[in-house]
């Protein structure tokens, strides 16, 4: 266009010359009205706009094309997120392979986005329209995964797991206290008695139970949950109680060995 503009120039230059020319030549001489002619004959030239602003051999209007396509691609796989991550939240459970799915369009989402920021860069500044697509891209926002919080995808919480687990543990914890308490009570004497063993058996039996009950708790919480790791050492510190023989079977306050 500059060099166009440039012999635009010198062309309006030589007309306005030979006007003056011709206008210095007496009317009525022979030949002026016919170099007349010629001059009026001589038009002028329109420089065309410049539409291949940084000369890269294509149409600005095409790359602005092709960066609204670029755009209206990447509105397409926000909504896709969007419905993903209120259709996989929508039960407060976040399993892995909702995540995963989530994850992929995640992923999309933000190829698509430096696409569309590559395109949009390739239009010339100054081009119709690239400030409007500008605005529609940057509203474009990102989207952050949720973490997992069903790791085994049963439905349930990993942390409710956990709290369960966790209660069956202070239960067995009770019940081992019981037991001990029950067995030093018993023993104090040196004597211990049908009923009193009983008693205790009854105990060490709730304790086993309790424990079996933590333990498979405990075992439902996913490797990895946080706290997990805890509880079962404090399992692993319940230990078991083992009831004493009778030795006052007709409960006399006697051992059997001395009567």
């Amino acid at each position: 266009k500059a060099e166009l503009d440039k012999l635009v120039e010198v062309l309006e230059t030589a007309k306005t010359n030979a006007t003056e020319k011709l206008n210095n030549v007496p009317n009525g001489t022979a030949g002026k009205d016919a170099l007349q002619s010629r001059l009026e004959q001589i038009g002028s030239v329109t420089s065309p706009e410049v539409n291949d602003q940084d000369s890269n051999g294509v149409l600005d209007t095409e790359q602005l094309t092709e960066a609204q396509q670029a755009i209206e691609a990447v509105e397409q796989a926000k909504q896709a997120v969007d419905n993903k991550l209120s259709e996989i939240t929508s039960d407060g459970l976040v399993n892995p392979t909702e995540k995963a799915e989530l994850d992929k369009l995640v992923e999309a989402l933000e190829t698509a986005k430096t696409n569309a920021t590559e395109k949009l860069n390739n239009v010339p500044n100054g081009t119709t329209g690239k400030d409007e697509l500008q605005s529609r891209l940057e509203q474009i926002g990102s989207v952050t995964s949720p973490e997992v919080n069903d790791q085994d995808s049963n439905g349930v919480l990993d942390t409710e797991q956990l709290n369960e687990a966790q209660q069956a543990i202070e239960a067995a914890e009770q019940a081992k206290q019981a037991a001990d308490n029950k067995l030093s009570e018993i023993t104090a004497d040196g004597l211990v008695n049908p009923t009193e063993k009983a008693e205790l058996d009854k105990l060490v039996e709730a304790l086993e139970t309790a424990k079996t009950n933590a333990t498979e708790r405990l075992n439902n919480v996913p490797n990895g949950t946080e706290g997990k790791d805890e509880l079962q050492s404090r399992l692993d510190q319940i230990g078991s109680v083992t009831s004493p023989e009778v030795n006052d079977q007709d409960s006399n306050g006697v051992l059997d060995t001395e009567q």
